[in-house]
């Protein structure tokens, strides 16, 4: 079973994947925002120079703008493109984080439910313990010789019982832990994919 500081610090990797996530979004964004202004710069450009150049008979400047201008459109559409899949991912990785908490939640209330069941089962361990010492005392206990077995079969029962639950508990627990870990492993790997693939837009 994953002690809760080992998910803790899964977490911690998750929420950094999730900031970087974050911080490229943002820079395609002003990437996006920068594209959109040196369109509109050339544009502007293109229509100053357009009247120019019907005077002056040349079309080689607006020709070059026209080709600068097709050559940004082009990067728009690129950087449109890589925002959506990055919003995309980052709308994943809020899902994934929100079913993650709610995953918390359970595994804290089941390592209660476990700890509660251990208690029991000590102190049931210690009462049976003064119940054998007292059946072994002989003949002080006679007038009691009857009813003491009585109390240690119940007492015995009980154990029995609570060692039953724990045992079921801990197989529970497992079970739903394996999920857990697999699914934080596959996040860590989708980041750490995620991560190269913004490295190499970047460069």
């Amino acid at each position: 079973m994953p002690k809760p500081e080992t998910v803790n610090n899964k977490l911690r990797r998750r929420h950094q994947a999730d900031f970087d996530t974050k911080i490229a979004e943002r820079k395609e964004r002003h990437e996006l925002e920068d594209v959109q202004l040196t369109i509109a710069r050339l544009e502007k450009q293109l229509a100053e120079l357009e009247p120019e150049a019907q005077e002056k008979k040349s079309s080689q400047p607006v020709a070059e703008l026209e080709a600068e201008i097709a050559e940004q459109v082009v990067a728009r559409e690129r950087a449109e493109a890589e925002l959506l899949k990055l919003e995309s991912a980052a709308k994943l990785v809020e899902e994934k984080e929100a079913e993650l908490k709610e995953v918390q939640e359970e595994l804290r209330s089941k390592e209660a439910e476990l700890e509660d069941i251990n208690s029991k089962i000590v102190i049931l361990e210690g009462t049976l313990e003064r119940v054998r010492t007292r059946a072994g005392e002989g003949e002080q206990l006679s007038a009691e010789g009857e009813f003491v077995p009585g109390v240690e079969r119940k007492a015995t029962s009980v154990h029995q019982s609570l060692a039953a639950e724990s045992d079921s508990s801990a197989l529970r627990l497992e079970h739903f832990l394996r999920p857990l870990v697999f699914l934080s492993l596959l996040m860590q790997i989708a980041g750490l994919a995620q991560g190269e693939k913004i490295v190499r837009t970047l460069l």
